[in-house]
Parts: C-alpha cells; sequence; structure tokens
C-alpha cells in the first residue's frame, strides 16, 4: 500500500503540489482496506474457566471451558531457611527445610513443631511435611573372624562386640552368612538380652534366627559363644540396620 503525499516528511516523500481527487480517493480506499483487513484479524480472548493444581507436574494450570490445558503459572522464587535438626515447639515457616537424620524434609504449612518429628504428620487441610531427599537407609554392620575365632574362647564368652553410633532397628535374618570351614554355634544379643542364635557348618548349614530389634546410639549388639566347637574357620556374619529418622 501506497499513500500519495503533498509534502515530504516522516511519512514519505511528497509531490510537492495539491492532491487531485483520484489520488485523495486512492488515499482513502487504500486505509478502508486496510481497516477491513484489521478488523477482520481481531484475536478472540480464551476464558480460563478454572485453574487447578496439576499432580502429574507438580504445578498450578489453568484450563478453558472445555477443559483444555492453556498453561501453568510459574511462581518467583521463595525465600528457603535450611535448619538443621528437629526442635521441639519451635516455629516452623512454610518453604522451611529441615534436615533430620539422613532425610531432608520441605515445611508445606507453617506451624509450631510437637515434642517428637511426625514425618507423616497432617490433619484435614493436608500434610505438614513434604520429603525431598533421602530414601530408606540400611546399614550393614560386616563382621569377619579370620582362622579360628572360637578358638581359645570360653563358653558363654564374647567372640565379638558391637557398638551402635546410630539409633536403629536389627532386621530380622542375617545376610551373608557363613563359615570356611568347621562349625560355629553363637548367641546374638543386645546389651545382654539375647534376641537370636547363629549356626553355622556342619550338616546343618547356615541356621540363622533373629528378632527384629531396635537399638538406641551406644546400645552393644554382642556374639557370644554356645559351646566347645573351636574349629570353625573364617566366619563372616553381616546384620542389616535400619536406622531411625
Amino acid at each position: 500500500m501506497t499513500f500519495t503525499w503533498r509534502t515530504t516528511g516522516a511519512w514519505g516523500t511528497g509531490k510537492g503540489s495539491n492532491l487531485v481527487e483520484v489520488e485523495f480517493d486512492q488515499n482513502f480506499y487504500d486505509s478502508q482496506l486496510a481497516l477491513a483487513v484489521a478488523a477482520s484479524n481481531v484475536e478472540v480472548p480464551i476464558g480460563i474457566s478454572k485453574v487447578m493444581w496439576d499432580d502429574y507436574f507438580g504445578k498450578v494450570g489453568f484450563f478453558d471451558a472445555s477443559d483444555n490445558l492453556l498453561g501453568y503459572f510459574y511462581y518467583p522464587p521463595v525465600d528457603t531457611y535450611h535448619r538443621y535438626g528437629y526442635l521441639a515447639k519451635y516455629w516452623y515457616g512454610e518453604n522451611n527445610l529441615l534436615m533430620t537424620g539422613v532425610h531432608m524434609y520441605l515445611v508445606l504449612r507453617e506451624h509450631v513443631s510437637d515434642d517428637t518429628f511426625n514425618p507423616s504428620k497432617e490433619d484435614t487441610d493436608g500434610p505438614y511435611f513434604f520429603r525431598v531427599w533421602g530414601d530408606e537407609y540400611n546399614l550393614d554392620i560386616p563382621i569377619f573372624f579370620p582362622g579360628n575365632p572360637g578358638l581359645g574362647v570360653a563358653v558363654a564368652s564374647d567372640i565379638c562386640v558391637y557398638s551402635f553410633a546410630s539409633a536403629g532397628t536389627i532386621l530380622s535374618g542375617v545376610v551373608n552368612a557363613r563359615v570356611i570351614t568347621g562349625e560355629l554355634e553363637a548367641i546374638v544379643s543386645v546389651n545382654g538380652t539375647p534376641i537370636g542364635t547363629i549356626h553355622l557348618g556342619g550338616t546343618e548349614g547356615e541356621v540363622v534366627s533373629i528378632t527384629e530389634t531396635h537399638v538406641d546410639v551406644g546400645d552393644r549388639l554382642i556374639i557370644s559363644h554356645f559351646d566347645d566347637m573351636t574349629n570353625a574357620s573364617d566366619v563372616s556374619i553381616t546384620f542389616e540396620v535400619l536406622r531411625d529418622e
């Protein structure tokens, strides 16, 4: 589209004389055509019928009347305060990060904490915490006796004592319990209270019976000689412990 101008300026170079009738008409006609094109291409606004949380993507989406997803809202960064450990009767704000043991939790709602930490705490308004890092954590306690572990150890005497540096639960059963040659029978106890027995080698093979037991920091796992079988060699035993939060 080209307009005819009388004078020269920001609009272009003028002809330097008055416009004749046909030039006037052409200018108005071109303007009319341009307005018609603009009017026919007006974008129709898309109405947002609902805004809701999208569980799959973990974001807030907005939808039209036909439930078509139009897009997502993106939030600006928020202040996050990192607090180590759990404090009773303490004010925790939304988006605080809380470290407990090997887990990290995001505080979803501001509140005053309980006496003890409950990661599953919730009420009718929903949960208070969301675990953002750290899975269940197992601690393997490997014990190995080279040579003859029973040799020179009197009946009912301790062969091995392990002191716990972390609280947790000894899981029932023992993994990787074996003896190269000979036999060994032993009693397993925590702080002197029996929780199971171990028989390795001989015609019976590996017979293990351990009761699931909770232990605290400083508790002692004790393996005691059970009888006079002193010919076991190269014994390896691994206890599996699920650490507390």
